[in-house]
């Protein structure tokens, strides 16, 4: 698939907001004693590593999350 310069920027901004979002619920999840609260976030977690995983099919590349992310 041939894309814009620009184009491939967004998807690639895309991608590292979906991975440091996982990130970002699964750190905080680990903080919640309440189970089905803690599930929520976990849930959460999961559906924005496969959404960075949509993205990662489309960018052919690997992008690691934003640093600092709690």
């Amino acid at each position: 698939m041939n894309m814009s310069e620009e184009a491939r920027k967004q998807l690639l901004a895309f991608q590292k907001n979906e991975i440091t979002e996982y990130r970002i619920y699964k750190k905080l999840a680990g903080r919640i004693r309440h189970p089905e609260n803690r599930q929520v976030l976990l849930n959460i977690a999961d559906d924005e590593l496969r959404h960075a995983r949509i993205w990662e099919n489309y960018s052919k590349k690997e992008i690691k999350p934003e640093c600092g992310c709690i």
